[in-house]
């Protein structure tokens, strides 16, 4: 509902924040000189960063339409976000009144521009699990914070169930193993680690 009721430049702002989980202040002061589209990657400087921290963070196909899109528009702009009158963003403050207004239009309540890095945390999390890589595009000093998306029971039941999938091939291996045994007359030879393998020992784990 936001996306189909906000004017074409918040639209794009939208995007990027979902799409990359940037902070607000990230996004509304990105140059384009941070901007690689050819390689799909953002460069952030320690500068434009809450942890002072140099961050990169991949353009994703939808991303990269955008940000195109724009480029064609505004190609000789120092700054990729503009506001409604063509001026960048002086500060976060700016955002708020055209913000506040597209809420309203698509009734939506309580949703600050924040929540945004919040959806798009969780979904990265949720799609690929890997807190590890997620928490280096939000730029997490912590990766206890990046864990907050995490949903702990979904966690568990995507663990097992990844040894069941696991458990189902090697079963289906040793019932190869002893068919072809039995035709071929000899004693079969089960080997449960097969084709998968076993990690070998970690001593004092």
């Amino acid at each position: 509902r936001l996306l189909k009721v906000a004017p074409d430049y918040l639209k794009d702002i939208i995007i990027c924040a979902l799409n990359t989980g940037m902070r607000k202040s990230e996004v509304l002061h990105l140059r384009w000189d941070q901007v690689d589209i050819k390689r799909s990657i953002i460069i952030l400087d320690a500068l434009s960063t809450k942890t002072k921290k140099k961050r990169k963070i991949p353009i994703n196909r939808f991303l990269k339409k955008t940000l195109s899109k724009i480029k064609i528009q505004n190609r000789d702009e120092v700054f990729v976000f503009l506001s409604g009158n063509g001026a960048p963003y002086k500060s976060q403050d700016s955002l708020n009144r055209i913000w506040k207004k597209t809420l309203e239009k698509a009734k939506i309540e309580n949703l600050r521009f924040h929540d945004l890095r919040h959806t798009a945390a969780t979904r990265m999390v949720e799609a690929t699990g890997n807190i590890v890589a997620v928490s280096r595009i939000l730029g997490h000093t912590n990766i206890f914070t990046t864990m907050r998306y995490a949903h702990p029971d979904r966690s568990l039941t995507d663990c097992t169930d990844s040894l069941a999938n696991h458990s189902a091939t090697v079963a289906q291996t040793v019932a190869q193993d002893f068919e072809s045994s039995c035709v071929s007359g000899e004693r079969p030879v089960f080997t449960m680690v097969a084709g998968e393998g076993f990690e070998p020992p970690t001593f004092g784990l």
